[in-house]
């Protein structure tokens, strides 16, 4: 069976900055599915909140443990993205980085105790694969030392195509992922130079037959509607090449326009963005293209 879903990190989510701005609606949510969210990081959140929030789960006897992991560093960074992210290609600080993520790993594993099970794990970005599979696999073996992964459990990892080294897919799931988010946005070229980025299908489709060879559970495809330039007719046409390389799973995300949030943002014109028809369009069509296809 295959599957479609809106909003893949599977969380609520608030409508899109394009159809909240198009209805007048003033709303806003954490988008990211961290525990503690997001939007309770503010100063007066310090160490002993966060140590009494971890305290909470042991009161309340919870089972398994979802763990998300955040590695921020992109080579470059592409115009619609609204991730928290870094771009720099200073190997120091990126070390620096997986050093300190190591230390907090430790931290939380003795406030929770050790030994936790784990039943999801999810490792997104940026780009988490701007590490090397080597460096990758030093971060999921300090995290096996301090938690125990559910081998029955869900546990993912984002993957930028284009900085795809050949076999990562084995590799990754030689280390215990065995769900891929491959994000690509787009595949139109008018499209994806609206929004600096520069890919192809071809290695998209090269690494969802690694993935599948190397016994991933689940190869999902991220795509964003509503971008610069994008129509229900280019829309189709990505939706068709992807659809051919058979992932599991097609996730649209809506665009979120956020300049003031986003400074790579400033760059994409309000006025290239696709208008409520259009993107009314764009839905329906996607709809049809992958209901047609059995997603």
């Amino acid at each position: 069976m295959k599957v479609t879903a809106l909003h893949g990190d599977g969380q609520r989510e608030a409508p899109s900055e394009t159809w909240t701005r198009l209805l007048g609606l003033e709303l806003a949510a954490p988008r990211y599915h961290a525990y503690p969210g997001p939007d309770h990081f503010i100063e007066a959140f310090d160490a002993q909140c966060y140590r009494r929030w971890l305290g909470r789960r042991q009161l309340a006897g919870a089972g398994g443990l979802s763990l998300y992991v955040h590695l921020p560093f992109c080579r470059s960074g592409c115009r619609h993205c609204a991730c928290d992210k870094v771009v720099t290609r200073s190997r120091t600080r990126t070390r620096d980085y997986l050093e300190q993520l190591e230390h907090e790993i430790a931290m939380v594993a003795a406030e929770l105790g050790g030994g936790q099970k784990v039943t999801r794990m999810y490792w997104g970005g940026g780009t988490p694969n701007y590490y090397s599979a080597e460096e990758l696999a030093r971060l999921a073996a300090t995290i096996g030392r301090h938690f125990r992964l559910s081998p029955a459990g869900d546990h993912a990892i984002e993957i930028d195509p284009r900085d795809a080294e050949p076999q990562l897919a084995a590799s990754m799931a030689a280390i215990g992922f065995n769900r891929l988010a491959i994000g690509v946005a787009d595949l139109d070229p008018d499209v994806l130079r609206a929004i600096r980025r520069t890919q192809s299908g071809g290695r998209t489709g090269e690494l969802i037959a690694e993935a599948r060879r190397a016994g991933f559970r689940s190869i999902g495809v991220e795509l964003t509607s509503g971008l610069p330039g994008q129509t229900a007719a280019s829309f189709v046409r990505t939706l068709e090449q992807v659809v051919a390389m058979g992932p599991t799973r097609i996730t649209l995300h809506d665009y979120r326009h956020r300049p003031e949030r986003h400074p790579d943002q400033r760059h994409i014109r309000v006025e290239d963005l696709p208008r409520l028809a259009e993107l009314t369009l764009l839905h329906a069509r996607a709809h049809e293209c992958l209901a047609a296809a059995d997603y």
